[in-house]
């Protein structure tokens, strides 16, 4: 004997997402990257070098893609450097620009100051005009 089983079948419910601005973008950049800073940087030894990118979806920004990183000094262990990079439209250019430069604690200091989004912001904006104008 054959016994038919009546299996119940939901509907995928279709959700919609708003998108996420620029400055959201960025703080969420920001965020990440101070994360993987406290865990991965190291004053007494030598790491990988930290990058974090981001895809502009900023219309207003003459740029492909951006990215933080920091880097250790090749001599100095203890020295990093912070540094905003972004990538032409063509992407043939890069444009990069230090933030901050020290040990962990100064680099840790300068990614949770209060006003360190809206300079960051700033920076953008004037690293996007000058990939304009080239």
């Amino acid at each position: 004997m054959i016994k038919l089983l009546k299996i119940k079948t939901n509907k995928a419910k279709i959700i919609r997402l708003k998108p996420v601005n620029f400055q959201e973008k960025l703080e969420i950049l920001v965020k990440t990257i101070k994360d993987r800073a406290g865990r991965e940087i190291l004053d007494n030894s030598y790491y990988r070098e930290i990058n974090v990118p981001m895809q502009n979806t900023d219309k207003n920004l003459y740029c492909r893609s951006l990215v933080l990183s920091i880097s250790q000094d090749e001599k100095n262990k203890a020295s990093h450097l912070l540094e905003v990079a972004m990538l032409h439209p063509t992407m043939m250019i890069e444009n990069k620009r230090p933030i901050a430069m020290g040990n962990k604690a100064k680099i840790l200091k300068a990614l949770e100051d209060k006003n360190f989004i809206k300079n960051l912001s700033k920076d953008i904006s004037e690293m996007s005009d000058k990939l304009k104008s080239l």
